[in-house]
């Protein structure tokens, strides 16, 4: 599923949209149904690249509403959100996918230069990023604290 979604987003980036078009459309045609929470979002980002919306936010509705407090998966639907034109949405689920968690700053960074490029102009979406640098860095500090602490439990420690 990832690959299919991400190359669609690589044609589309060199300006192939119809070679983006017919990659999402195959992903969609091979992918499981089904499968698990992570497969049924990357589905998500295929119903909307194809322009299904409708299907889209029905995804996204299922998935948040099954499991509302996964960060990754509210991650996953702002790219749903904004493939649907709907950049307010998605910069309001990565608040939340960063309340829920959600630490990958790099994923982040890496995958505006895809799908996530118009949330960079929308409203909350630099707030949204310092608090999300602001995560890492205190779960950065948090775990450089606890090393001294681990490293003295030893092999004791993974019993």
């Amino acid at each position: 599923m990832t690959l299919w979604v991400l190359l669609g987003y690589l044609h589309r980036g060199v300006g192939d949209e119809e070679r983006a078009q017919e990659a999402w459309h195959e992903g969609l045609r091979t992918a499981p149904v089904g499968v698990n929470q992570r497969t049924l979002a990357w589905r998500a980002n295929l119903l909307a690249a194809v322009g299904d919306r409708a299907g889209a936010d029905r995804a996204v509705d299922a998935l948040v509403g099954v499991d509302p407090h996964n960060g990754y998966l509210r991650y996953r639907m702002v790219h749903v959100l904004a493939e649907n034109g709907r950049a307010v949405n998605a910069v309001d689920m990565l608040s939340r996918a960063v309340d829920e968690g959600f630490l990958s700053v790099q994923l982040l960074c890496q995958e505006l230069a895809l799908g996530l490029a118009p949330l960079r102009e929308t409203a909350g979406f630099h707030a949204t990023l310092e608090t999300l640098n602001a995560s890492v860095d205190r779960c950065r500090r948090q775990y450089a604290a606890d090393l001294p602490a681990f490293a003295a439990h030893g092999e004791d420690f993974h019993a």
